[in-house]
């Protein structure tokens, strides 16, 4: 690790972003909305910055996503990790990921469908994202799995109704 990230983890009390697990993250999400050190702040923003570039960043922030007792500032930070890496980090998904990202996406779409705008929001373009990345086959006209299954009532339409139903 660079210096300054080999201090950041140090300050922050957490392992190195390539080894975070969702209590370090959850934990610098925490000192970087809420400690009163500047300092303590700008470690958990280089530290998160670098956690966010890691192939594990996909299976934190969705599993931190799916936990209701998550913390509002975690929830936001981590729709927009998965936005961010939907965007540019795409390659990193092992083979047959993206379907269940695609089912992730929604069913997160549909949990945020009341309250939390911003978190809907980049819900809302982590999808788009993940979208422009797969072939239309991977978007089964009628809201379900692809070859006309349920997708547990998750479909894409449902989502989309959910998502427009307050503005964003």
């Amino acid at each position: 690790l660079p210096p300054p990230l080999m201090q950041a983890s140090s300050a922050l009390g957490v392992p190195p972003p390539a080894e975070a697990d969702r209590a370090a993250v959850l934990r610098a999400v925490a000192a970087l909305f809420h400690a009163d050190d500047g300092a303590a702040r700008g470690a958990a923003d280089r530290w998160l910055e670098a956690w966010q570039q890691t192939p594990g960043a996909w299976s934190v922030a969705d599993a931190l996503l799916h936990e209701p007792q998550s913390p509002v500032e975690a929830q936001h930070f981590c729709a927009q990790t998965l936005k961010a890496k939907s965007q540019r980090d795409f390659e990193e998904l092992p083979d047959g990921a993206a379907a269940s990202l695609r089912e992730s996406l929604l069913q997160l779409l549909l949990r945020f469908s009341r309250g939390m705008p911003p978190v809907r929001t980049q819900l809302g373009l982590a999808l788009a994202a993940l979208a422009a990345h797969l072939p239309a086959a991977h978007w089964p006209a009628d809201g379900g799995e692809p070859g006309g299954g349920a997708a547990g009532g998750a479909g894409a339409g449902a989502a989309a109704a959910a998502a427009g139903s307050s503005s964003l």
